[in-house]
């Protein structure tokens, strides 16, 4: 999952903003080794502290609205702790259908799953079968094929998501 990170950012000084961010990074590293995609919208201190530098002006409003667009793209989000910011986010959030998260613990861990595909020669068209290296095991009851939806594709990645569903990257080009 796409995972927005939220929690809050604004302080009366630097430090205390500096340790919102650290206490932001260290949720998203422990999101990213479950195997999920952190998005960290308190990164956009480094912008802010550039902005400052190089006077360029940025608002609170230009943020939120930077952000919003990053919510959009995500699946779930994490609350760390609210702010009158994370408020907002956590309506847009809800808004949007996210599965929302509390703690880092509540996000499930994602196993990257190996497999091997096996020609599959008693067919009369090309097809494969996918198995499990793990378990060995039939993984999906169907056989892939050059003439599936799909047209030609080669699998590159799959995963089987905690609930138990089969997930797979293609990408197109041949069998062979």
């Amino acid at each position: 999952m796409k995972i927005y990170i939220a929690g809050p950012y604004s302080a009366p000084t630097e430090i205390e903003k500096l340790g919102n961010v650290s206490v932001v990074m260290a949720a998203c590293l422990q999101v990213f080794k479950k195997g999920h995609i952190p998005f960290i919208p308190h990164l956009t201190h480094y912008v802010d502290l550039f902005a400052k530098v190089n006077g360029i002006p940025m608002e609170y409003q230009d943020y939120m609205r930077w952000d919003d667009v990053w919510l959009k793209e995500c699946d779930a989000i994490l609350v760390i702790a609210e702010s009158p910011g994370v408020r907002v986010e956590m309506k847009e959030a809800q808004k949007l259908g996210l599965q929302f998260f509390s703690t880092v613990s509540e996000i499930p861990k994602l196993e990257l799953l190996k497999l091997i595909i096996v020609p599959n020669s008693d067919s009369e068209s090309e097809t494969v079968d996918v198995y499990s290296i793990e378990q060995g095991r039939d993984i999906v009851n169907k056989r892939y094929k050059e003439s599936d939806d799909f047209g030609q594709v080669t699998m590159k990645a799959t995963m089987m998501r905690p609930d138990g569903v089969f997930c797979a990257l293609f990408e197109t080009g041949s069998w062979h």
